[in-house]
């Protein structure tokens, strides 16, 4: 959630004129998004870039847009990198009416929700199908990316105090020991977010758009696992606050199985526990950047130290 808003309404319309539309009115949307959202005309999404830090998932936001119309995901406008119309880059996408997955979960029966599986995983198929080269420009080996990651993550960690010597010590011992298998793992076009505030559903209970396509990467195909395995542990903490009274795991205890019918490839590697806590590992260091003060996170990250050694 970024509740800031840092563009005024003449900027909106300034975007709306330089771009043909006629400006009839503009709504903030602040729930399930990292940059600043708004709702033209009940229409139009645009989408600004408000972390200079985040400019290159915004540059795969567009590619995503642009690429595979059988994807069903909004429909790509045009997106403006010039900042002489506003100070920020930003993208005009189709609104796509419906709900978050998310906050229907709960209401859903069990064909409903399978169903929904079903057809998130043919979209996450599509992407898989995409040539990595027509998003990504860098070759690279999956075992030396992750432990990229986490050698960025631990200088940050570290000087913070968040992480002492001996946890990054251990955590390089396992990324170690797990580096040839990961790197003998092909990369794909993965959208990998699959949380379900990221999906938005019609009043048919049908699959409407995936949304927030900056989570496009270039994976392992099953890296998007970790993030069912949260849900499936925790389902409150992907959910907005007015949703969080419905998080039940006994709703989401299915997904692992659904997933694995409806996408078995995605199952189809050595050592799937070992490679979904590597995974959910070097997630709760991200999000230990953010909240260091968090006990749970801090508890997550001895589990999985210890779980890996």
């Amino acid at each position: 959630m970024n509740p800031e808003t840092t563009i005024t309404l003449q900027d909106i319309k300034n975007i709306c004129r330089e771009n043909g539309i006629k400006y009839q009115s503009a709504k903030r949307i602040t729930d399930g998004f990292t940059n600043e959202v708004h709702l033209i005309n009940n229409e139009i999404i645009l989408k600004v870039c408000t972390r200079p830090d985040n400019i290159d998932n915004f540059i795969i936001e567009v590619k995503a847009l642009e690429n595979d119309d059988t994807i069903i995901k909004p429909k790509f406008i045009t997106a403006d990198f010039s900042k002489q119309v506003i100070k920020q880059p930003y993208i005009l996408m189709s609104y796509v009416s419906g709900t978050s997955l998310g906050s229907l979960w709960h209401t859903l029966d069990h064909e409903n929700r399978q169903s929904l599986i079903e057809d998130i995983a043919v979209n996450l198929k599509k992407f898989n199908a995409i040539k990595p080269g027509s998003f990504f420009q860098k070759e690279f080996q999956w075992g030396d990316d992750l432990i990229n990651r986490f050698e960025v993550l631990s200088l940050v960690l570290l000087e913070r105090n968040t992480l002492n010597k001996q946890q990054v010590s251990d955590i390089k011992t396992i990324l170690n020991r797990y580096k040839t298998l990961l790197n003998q793992t092909p990369t794909k076009v993965v959208y990998w977010d699959i949380h379900f505030d990221n999906f938005i559903v019609n009043n048919d209970n049908k699959l409407a758009a995936i949304i927030d396509l900056e989570a496009v990467g270039q994976t392992a195909i099953e890296y998007p696992l970790f993030v069912v395995q949260k849900m499936m542990d925790n389902p409150k903490q992907y959910l907005s606050l007015g949703n969080e009274q419905y998080a039940s795991v006994a709703d989401y205890k299915d997904l692992w199985n659904w997933y694995e019918q409806c996408y078995p490839e995605m199952f189809a590697v050595e050592h799937l526990k070992e490679r979904v806590k590597i995974y959910r590992l070097l997630d709760t260091l991200h999000l230990l950047k953010d909240w260091p003060h968090t006990t749970q996170l801090h508890k997550d990250l001895s589990r999985f130290i210890t779980e890996l050694a």
